[in-house]
C-alpha cells in the first residue's frame, strides 16, 4: 500500500504506480514550459519566412529588367534582410526570459513594418502584390507569434494603416472595389486577430486557475 505524502502548497504531486519518482507540477514550471513552447514557435515562424523572402528574389530580377546592377542591389538588400531574420531567430532561441523574448520579437515586428513600407517604393505602383503579403503578415502577428495582445496589435495596426494608406494615396489604377476589399480584409484581420489573442490569454488564465484549484484541493 503506497505511503501517504503531504503535497506542498505551491505544487501538485502526480503519484505514479510504475515506480518512477512522482512528477511535481508548480506554477513556475508550468510557465517555463509555456515559455519554451512559445519561444520555439516564434523561432520556427521566423525561419519559415526565410523561404518566401528568398523566393521573392525572382521578382526582383524580373522587375530589374535584366539590369545586373539593379539585380545586385536588390539581392544584396534581400540577403541582408534574410540574414537579419536568421539572426533574430538566433537571439530568440537564446532569450533566457519571456521579457527578453518579447522585446526582441516586438522589435523584429516593428522593423518588419518599416521594411514593408520601403518595399512598396521598389515595386510598380499599379501592383498590390506587397499589400497582399502584408495582409498575411497581419494575420500571422496574431495567430503564429505568441506575444501579449498589445504587443501583437501595435505592429499589426501600424502595418494595416500604412498598407491601406499606400493603396489609397500611392498605388495607381486601383479599382474602387479593390480598395474596399483591402480595407475590409485588413479590418477583419485585426478584429479577428484581437479576439483570438484575447481568447488565447483567457485559456492560459483558465489553465492557471485549474492548476491552482488542484493544488488547493490537495
Amino acid at each position: 500500500m503506497p505511503s501517504e505524502r503531504s503535497t506542498p502548497a505551491a505544487a501538485v504531486t502526480a503519484t505514479r504506480s510504475t515506480g518512477v519518482p512522482p512528477e511535481v507540477f508548480d506554477p513556475e514550471a508550468l510557465e517555463r514550459r509555456r515559455f519554451e513552447r512559445d519561444r520555439s514557435q516564434a523561432v520556427t515562424v521566423l525561419l519559415t519566412l526565410v523561404a518566401p523572402l528568398a523566393a521573392f528574389g525572382v521578382t526582383d530580377a524580373v522587375l530589374a529588367g535584366g539590369d545586373r546592377r539593379l539585380i545586385a542591389i536588390a539581392w544584396t538588400l534581400r540577403a541582408a534582410a534574410i540574414g537579419a531574420l536568421a539572426y533574430a531567430g538566433l537571439l530568440l532561441h537564446r532569450a533566457p526570459t519571456r521579457a527578453r523574448f518579447e522585446r526582441i520579437l516586438f522589435t523584429v515586428l516593428v522593423a518588419g513594418v518599416a521594411l514593408s513600407v520601403v518595399t512598396h517604393f521598389g515595386r510598380p505602383r499599379d501592383s498590390l502584390l506587397v499589400t497582399r503579403f502584408e495582409l498575411l503578415c497581419v494575420v500571422g502577428y496574431y495567430v503564429a507569434l505568441p506575444l501579449r495582445t498589445l504587443l501583437q496589435a501595435v505592429p499589426a495596426f501600424a502595418l494595416s494603416a500604412v498598407s491601406v494608406a499606400l493603396v489609397l494615396f500611392w498605388h495607381t489604377n486601383v479599382p474602387g472595389t479593390e480598395i474596399l476589399s483591402q480595407v475590409v480584409c485588413f479590418a477583419l484581420a485585426n478584429v479577428l486577430g484581437v479576439l483570438i489573442a484575447r481568447r488565447r490569454r483567457a485559456a492560459d488564465a483558465e489553465e492557471d486557475a485549474a492548476w491552482r484549484a488542484v493544488t488547493f484541493a490537495h
